[in-house]
């Protein structure tokens, strides 16, 4: 039937998209006009429009605006002639009619640039306002206190090998508290406790941080939270910390007579362990200025360092070599046993889960700290230390006291309980034991209902809930400086500062500004490797820990996050001509940073604010019916002691084909702090090809430096450094590369234009397949740094200039029907470049020439014998 017919048989399919918001529009119409029952006419005009959300839309997302006309015809009839004809063949006798069938189409695809792209059209590469994701680090319950630092001698003797087993791990831990601040005493209400007035709340280490006192620029939603939670540190080194027996360095009134030696710390697992596969790069911090005080009062600064460790880290909190877990002790009427041990007694069984019983005798049973003692038991089996206090300073001095009402030091308190509200205490010294162990998971509440509890999880010294005690010690360590001459732009990873207006209750609270530092910490610029540690591919805890103190310490933290970068950290040689090997000597100097800079975060950046560049404004949030501004952001390179003729960049992988756009444009800004550093001692370069080694484009443009101070976005984003490159003289230099070098055809061939860029080319690099692109920064072989430091902002990586055209298209089709004896169908098809269905994009259009042409036949050979053969 339908192949006897000779219609021409065609399947498409069409898909939808699950969630498609963006708006569509398709106006059309047809016409038909039947001449007689012969001949048919019909036209056809269709129009479709698409509006996307935002004027920003990335390459192959581009809207659709387009045009297309059609005609089409068709003619039938009979032909006594071709019946005629067939009877004429020897033993054929018909005995039906004969026809012929011609169909036509023709059809203009008329394409037009959308009118939010501009007169040219505008499709984006990157952005960059999605160059980065964070991974919070601040929830306080994920914090535990940390395990006492192996592998470094000289910060931590006491774990060395002449020291006596493990019983000394912890003599040099001090107090040290972690938490987020209840907004109870932020702000007045009838849960407030009395004594907590204005100017306490008004204390730059207890106050309120809002959104905006970081963010200056940034715009929330309505109902959304103005508040910041901060994770807050505070560390006491001349108190005891919990688990530390030593006697030695303690005074009668239970202080500590060496504050500088001693440390304490917090530590948490990390979710995401392969920080090489998710292309995690840096620790960015917001860090209030510890010195806030000190500054304004004129006194003595109280300065030391704050450590991070990431990789392996021991469990072993109370280092014993064994689990502590509280849901492992002994409840009445139960069948647990414990392994006795000089400081604790361990759960011997295997502990499956991670809950109490929930019999309330047996939560008042176990929940009595990681060394499995509560105050009673600790006073007889710690006996020991408590006589060593009272042989040093007798029982009636304060040290005993305090040590016989908690021999190990790791009783809880809730920040509300009444017992503060009877002291008067104030803010800081309410969370002072917040973190204790020993009844931190009780039943009792507040006369208010509020549970007393800190968590209702058993403590564990499991922290990555993978049922064993993790001994190792293999990590990366870096080093921060907490001290005002080192809290400076430039230098200890300070990358960033903000002197602000503090949100305080009280109007006479002083000082009335802060200052916040924003750190960013490039993880593989670690100052110390401890162990045998390789890679980044098994990051599984993060220990933070701070020492060298003299007195006590408030760290608050406004953002405590690891970063992951779309851009990647390129490691091999960048240097012509390319070779394939690793470009970074473990004895290289050179400091690499690839982050961001944005609106919100770097508005009131020091030396150069950080603006919108010139004609470009902040996109609105669509999803929002407030017009809420959204962040701008650029990619940012920095380097340091870059040698000359060197260069260093980060990449990203994609997947393109531009081979219909004309033009390449790209803002760049250049700063750095060497007043040396004058125009063209900063090269911008960008790499563009299928690999990053053998076949690639490279594009060089030299760089004015902006001047410090000054926030006009032309200074910012001077013209002179905007990247615009013709794409055709990319294969312009190809072809001069074959005519130079035919010898080599593929080989490394360099022109520099009539403005000062180069053009790079190697292997053979396809702008149909674009894989990897390159942004980086160099310092030339005539700059006049030997060791240069700078920094270069990348923003809006573009194609402009559509290669829009339209094309046509046109079949035709002919059946011959032969009385009974033959169809003859011949069709023919053709299209041409840039034509497409109505609903394609640019680069879904035909990219070539199609011309197709068919003949097909059917006979009846059984016409030339008899019926009764």
């Amino acid at each position: 039937g339908i192949l006897n017919s000779g219609a021409a048989i065609k399947a498409t399919c069409e898909s939808n998209s699950l969630i498609n918001i963006q708006q569509k529009s398709l106006i059309g119409t047809r016409l038909d006009y039947k001449h007689s029952d012969k001949l048919l006419l019909g036209g056809t005009y269709m129009y479709m429009n698409e509006r996307p959300l935002t004027n920003k839309v990335n390459i192959g997302e581009e809207p659709l605006r387009n045009s297309i006309w059609g005609l089409d015809g068709s003619y039938n009839t009979e032909s006594r002639f071709l019946t005629r004809m067939v009877d004429k063949l020897p033993f054929i006798e018909t005995k039906e009619k004969s026809t012929i069938s011609i169909t036509g189409e023709f059809a203009h695809l008329i394409p037009h640039k959308a009118k939010t792209q501009g007169d040219k059209g505008t499709s984006y590469l990157d952005d960059f306002e999605g160059a980065e994701t964070p991974y919070d680090l601040k929830y306080v319950r994920s914090w535990y206190m940390a395990s006492t630092p192996q592998g470094q001698p000289d910060l931590f003797p006491e774990t060395t090998t002449s020291f006596k087993a493990d019983s000394t791990y912890n003599s040099k831990r001090a107090k040290l508290a972690w938490y987020n601040i209840d907004p109870v005493f932020q702000s007045k209400s009838n849960l407030t406790p009395s004594n907590i007035n204005t100017l306490q709340q008004s204390n730059h280490w207890v106050r309120t941080v809002t959104l905006k006192e970081l963010f200056d620029e940034i715009e929330l939603q309505q109902g959304q939270p103005q508040q910041l939670p901060t994770l807050d540190l505070s560390y006491y080194p001349d108190e005891r910390g919990q688990y530390n027996f030593n006697t030695e360095n303690m005074e009668a009134d239970g202080t500590l007579n060496n504050p500088k030696e001693n440390w304490a710390g917090i530590m948490r697992r990390i979710e995401t362990n392969d920080f090489e596969a998710t292309n995690i790069d840096y620790i960015e911090v917001w860090l209030m200025d510890p010195f806030v005080y000190s500054k304004h009062q004129g006194t003595k600064h109280n300065t030391g360092q704050l450590y991070i460790n990431l990789g392996s880290v021991s469990e072993d909190i109370i280092p014993d070599r064994k689990r502590s877990a509280e849901n492992g002790l002994p409840v009445p009427n139960g069948n647990y046993t414990v392994d006795s041990g000089k400081y604790t007694l361990t759960p011997r069984g295997q502990i499956i889960n991670k809950a109490f019983d929930n019999d309330p005798a047996a939560r008042t049973a176990q929940d009595i700290g990681l060394d499995g003692m509560s105050d009673e038991v600790e006073r007889t089996r710690l006996k020991f230390y408590l006589d060593a206090i009272a042989a040093k300073h007798g029982t009636a001095s304060l040290a005993y006291k305090i040590a016989e009402a908690d021999p190990s030091a790791d009783n809880y308190m809730y920040p509300r309980d009444p017992i503060y509200d009877g002291s008067n205490a104030m803010v800081l010294q309410r969370y002072k034991n917040y973190n204790g162990f020993e009844g931190n998971s009780t039943v009792d509440k507040l006369d208010d209902g509020t549970p007393k509890s800190a968590n209702t999880i058993p403590d564990d010294e499991d922290i990555n809930q993978d049922y064993t005690v993790n001994l190792n010690e293999e990590y990366y360590q870096y080093k921060i400086e907490i001290s005002p001459d080192k809290l400076r732009i430039g230098e200890n990873f300070v990358t960033d500062s903000v002197y602000t207006d503090a949100n305080q209750i009280d109007p006479g609270a002083e000082p009335n500004k802060v200052t916040w530092y924003q750190l960013k910490i490039p993880i593989r610029q670690y100052d110390k490797k401890v162990g045998g540690i390789q890679d980044f591919k098994s990051i599984r805890f993060m220990r933070m820990y701070v020492s060298g103190f003299e007195d006590s310490l408030v760290l608050r933290f406004g953002n405590l996050q690891l970063v992951r970068a779309d851009w990647r950290r390129y490691l091999n040689t960048l240097k012509f001509p390319p070779r394939v090997g690793p470009a970074i000597d473990p004895n290289d100097r050179v400091e690499l940073v690839v982050s961001t800079v944005n609106v919100n975060e770097n508005s009131k950046r020091v030396p150069i604010p950080y603006v919108v560049p010139p004609g470009f404004s902040r996109e609105i949030d669509p999803t929002q019916q407030a017009n809420l501004q959204q962040n701008e952001q650029s990619l940012s390179i920095a380097v340091c002691n870059l040698g000359r003729d060197d260069a260093r960049g980060a990449y990203r992988p994609v997947e393109y084909d531009i081979r219909n756009y004309k033009k390449l444009k790209m803002f760049v800004h250049a700063e750095s702090q060497d007043p040396l550093v004058q125009k063209g001692d900063v090269v911008a370069i960008m790499r563009i090809g299928t690999d990053l080694e053998n076949n690639f484009y490279q594009y060089e443009i030299p760089l004015i430096i902006s001047p410090n101070g000054n926030a006009d976005p032309a200074s910012v984003w001077p013209s002179e450094n905007e990247i615009l490159i013709d794409l055709e003289e990319f294969y312009r230099v190809k072809l001069n590369r074959q005519l130079a070098n035919s010898a080599n055809p593929n080989g490394f061939y360099s022109e520099t234009l009539a403005n000062g860029h180069k053009i790079s080319i190697i292997g053979l690099p396809d702008l149909s397949n674009v894989r990897t692109i390159l942004l980086g920064v160099k310092n030339p072989s005539n700059g006049s740094s030997d060791a240069l430091c700078a920094e270069v902002w990348f923003n809006e990586l573009r194609l402009v200039d559509f290669a829009n055209k339209g094309g046509y298209a046109a079949t035709t089709r002919m059946v011959a029907k032969l009385a009974d004896f033959a169809n003859v169908a011949v069709s023919g098809n053709y299209q041409s470049i840039g034509f497409g269905g109505i609903d394609k994009k640019l680069n879904e259009r035909n990219i070539t020439e199609q011309i197709q042409y068919d003949i097909a036949t059917n006979l009846e050979l059984g016409k030339f014998f008899s019926q009764k053969s």
